[in-house]
């Protein structure tokens, strides 16, 4: 099952921040498009919602990559079984995509801040990784509801 070719897609508009705040739970301030990439057919899009300036400012992180035919650089596995931080979990989820997982990484020791989830799905040769920097656990059912329907939506965009 191939994807056919590959376009960019502008994530910040297609999925704006007033939307990501209020299904994250986050209070971005603005959004960051990284300049698309396109190589060989294959194209690269990320936006970053920002709460501040720098890289500690960035809340959530959408990224989608196309290739032209069936995904083979990286599979489904290969990310699966990547390194996971001490603490954390990873569970497949089911009506994203073909294939998804949504981690959860503990905060940073000694420190008082919440969990980061991301989210990894596929869908033909297209592959999604979106990211919340900043998931306390009492928000962590509506995150990954959000980031599942914000997957989808990054999955199907044409």
């Amino acid at each position: 099952m191939g994807g056919g070719p590959c376009k960019n897609v502008a994530i910040c508009t297609l999925i704006p921040q007033s939307q990501v705040n209020t299904s994250l739970g986050l209070t971005a301030m603005f959004t960051s498009p990284e300049t698309p990439i396109n190589m060989g057919g294959m194209t690269f899009d990320q936006c970053s919602y920002s709460v501040g300036v720098g890289a500690s400012g960035i809340h959530a992180e959408f990224i989608r990559q196309c290739h032209p035919d069936k995904f083979t650089p990286l599979t489904y596995d290969d990310v699966r079984k990547s390194y996971l931080a001490p603490g954390g979990t990873r569970t497949d989820l089911s009506g994203v995509g073909e294939k998804a997982f949504y981690e959860t990484v503990p905060g940073m020791a000694g420190t008082t801040l919440p969990p980061k989830v991301r989210l990894v799905a596929f869908k033909g040769n297209i592959y999604v990784v979106l990211s919340d920097s900043y998931a306390p656990a009492a928000q962590d059912a509506m995150i990954k509801q959000g980031l599942s329907s914000f997957a989808n939506t990054l999955l199907n965009a044409k």
